[in-house]
């Protein structure tokens, strides 16, 4: 197919680069339309508006050569109708001598799908340079076509002898994809796939866009995947560009839902907030700096979209696509159906965890694919050590209300009732770490506060450095306060005695409830530590508030969160609702329904259930656990805040024995 054109029906292209007042159409010095097959002002005007080229940062100072620097290739909507395919070229020096230009080929058609755009990646028909004195009038465009991105190359990244590396510029799949195994770029196809599935359920008018971290090539290359092997109507309207300058606020770029970027040859890694707040990350480099949503077991149906290009039976795609169709509409309930059984009789009889599948000492419940699930459930028996250190995390709802007072709590504040109990459970933390020769970091510790801001409540940056090593928690707690704690003497009378008490966590209220944020950065927060401890057991996430979130359904950041894990298991989830009236506080439901439709359902709905061994520590708290029990209390008073956070975080160095 190389050298050949796709005429796309009518349309106009534009040379825009740096002009000299004489070259320019506009007569225009600067940055403007070198040529063009039209002189409609309000298309030169669109034209020369385009946003402009930049090198990758890091690549900046070193002035690369044209052929190292990464391509441009963009499909966005034109402002007056009609679809911008966007060609942009380094270039070393502008019209004038100085370093740093760039040159771009663009290409205004009235109707051009994805897959044809990206069919034109690295074809030698872009223009990427034009000399001085050269005609400013250019003909009807042809869009260019070649064979880097096709699908037979799509095939050959797939497998085991995937596409030479080429240009750096162009390049399809670098020597650092190229050395790893053929499952790694299939997984990475997968991931893409369904970064791609989430965006397109996103709401109409969203403002989330996916960004993918990768050489321009390598995103051109997955995007034609998606194109190609989705359906149709995830991803007909695509619009993408495969490289915009990360560091110029990348953020806010709009031309288009899918927004390649690369950082430069040294790789580097998006920053978490990216994925917490602007979108859905996907990071070739740096795995755990991607969205929650692409790090766990992909969905049911992906595997056999990516098994047509592998083995390049196309004539497959529709039986696939509709496999995938009917994986949405089942898969996802019926395996939720088999996880709730599998982890209901593991409550029910521990001992089944290291039970083979064959063994006939299994309940008849178990039957199909129950004992297989089983262990995907986890075992939550990893030994915590300063190898292994476990996580806790606690998100406080810091919303005005918080600032009320609790009942049965004295006048006392929710806020100062949580800040107490929250402060309490790090001082047993941090002497439960201590040895002889200090505090050893047998956990990591974090507070995240949402309410007016969410925000890190031990220091630090949201969504990095929320979770901090427990012996720098030790020597650096706020301050150290005296408090009078009532004990009995010797004679058995009641007196008061000064005590030290030292606060981490100061209660804080005001503004609205973000808890749907809050659950971004956490989940970010904890796929960061699962990255760096993949052997752990599973990081706990505490969530404390007293009422329904201000910021939408937090339901998919929650399940987004539970599904993140390590070799020990998923993370848990725990939640508690504050009560807002004298009544007796619901500790692990197993059922929702006796619960009215606002909070309380919500937050059963967010939780984990306990593992075998928090069902036990609760049922031997005197608590009436039943099989399929949640990490949930709703209605909770002062006694279940610390009741809630003592099961809740049931694990110590040298195993996961109770605190």
């Amino acid at each position: 197919m190389s050298g050949s054109g796709r005429s796309v029906g009518a349309g106009h292209q534009f040379y825009v680069t740096h002009c000299v007042r004489a070259d320019s159409v506009r007569r225009e010095s600067g940055y403007s339309v070198r040529a063009a097959s039209t002189t409609a002002s309000g298309l030169l005007d669109e034209a020369s508006h385009y946003p402009p080229y930049e090198l990758p940062f890091d690549m900046w100072r070193d002035l690369p050569e044209p052929g190292a620097a990464p391509r441009r290739l963009a499909r966005t909507v034109g402002e007056r109708g009609g679809v911008w395919v966007a060609h942009s070229a380094y270039l070393a020096k502008d019209s004038v001598g100085r370093d740093r230009s760039y040159f771009s080929h663009l290409i205004l058609l009235p109707v051009v799908s994805p897959a044809t755009v990206l069919r034109s990646w690295g074809a030698p028909e872009w223009t990427v340079r034009y000399s001085s004195g050269e005609p400013k009038t250019l003909p009807a465009p042809e869009l260019p076509d070649d064979d880097l991105v096709c699908d037979a190359s799509l095939t050959a990244f797939l497998g085991d002898r995937p596409p030479w590396p080429t240009s750096p510029s162009v390049d399809v799949c670098p020597l650092r994809l190229r050395v790893l195994p053929a499952s790694s770029r299939r997984d990475l196809l997968a991931r893409a796939l369904h970064a791609v599935q989430l965006l397109a359920a996103e709401k109409p008018g969203s403002r989330k866009r996916l960004f993918i971290h990768a050489e321009p090539g390598v995103v051109a290359l997955l995007l034609y995947g998606c194109v190609r092997l989705l359906p149709p109507e995830m991803t007909e309207d695509l619009t993408f560009s495969t490289f915009e300058p990360y560091h110029r606020d990348i953020r806010n770029y709009r031309l288009a839902r899918v927004v390649g970027t690369y950082l430069g040859p040294n790789g580097g890694s998006l920053e978490l907030e990216l994925g917490a707040k602007q979108g859905i990350t996907l990071d070739t480099f740096t795995r755990g700096r991607s969205s929650t949503e692409l790090s766990w077991i992909m969905p049911a149906g992906l595997s056999g979209l990516v098994d047509v290009a592998v083995n390049g039976h196309w004539e497959g795609l529709a039986e696939a696509r509709k496999a995938l169709a009917e994986a949405r509409d089942e898969g996802d309930d019926w395996i939720q159906q088999e996880v709730a059984r599998a982890r209901a009789e593991l409550q029910a009889n521990p001992a089944l965890a290291d039970a083979p599948d064959s063994d006939p000492l299994l309940p008849k419940s178990a039957g199909g694919p129950a004992p297989a699930i089983r262990r995907a459930v986890g075992s939550y028996d990893a030994q915590i050590s300063r190898a292994n250190p476990a996580c806790l995390l606690f998100l406080i709802d810091q919303s005005g209300s918080m600032g009320d007072p609790f009942i049965g709590a004295g006048g006392t504040s929710k806020a100062s009732t949580v800040a107490d109990a929250v402060n309490r459970l790090l001082q047993n933390v941090v002497l439960r770490s201590a040895k002889a020769d200090g505090v050893r970091d047998y956990f990591r510790v974090g507070v995240i506060g949402y309410g007016t801001t969410v925000k890190a409540g031990l220091g630090g940056a949201t969504p990095s450095n929320v979770l901090i090593p427990v012996s720098r928690l030790g020597e650096h707690p706020l301050r150290v306060d005296t408090r009078v704690k009532k004990v009995l003497d010797a004679q058995g009378r009641v007196t008061e005695q000064k005590v030290k008490f030292p606060v981490w966590y100061d209660p804080i209220s005001g503004g609205q409830t973000a808890m749907c944020e809050a659950l971004g950065v956490a989940g970010q927060a904890v796929k960061e530590f699962v990255y760096e401890f993949p052997n752990s057991y599973p990081p706990i996430v505490l969530n404390l508030t007293d009422g329904l979130p201000s910021d939408g359904n937090p339901q998919e950041a929650a399940r987004a969160i539970r599904n993140i894990s390590t070799a020990d298991g998923n993370v848990l989830l725990f939640n508690l609702l504050i009560s807002k009236v004298p009544v007796t506080p619901a500790y692990f439901p197993a059922d929702e329904s006796g619960f009215p439709e606002t909070e309380a359902k919500l937050l059963f709905r967010m939780s984990s259930a306990l593992p075998p061994k928090l069902w036990a520590a609760a049922r031997n708290e005197g608590h009436a656990v039943k099989p399929g029990a949640r990490g949930v209390v709703l209605n909770a008073d002062p006694t279940a805040i610390v009741r809630f956070l003592d099961i809740g975080t049931r694990v110590s160095p040298g195993g996961n024995r109770p605190l």
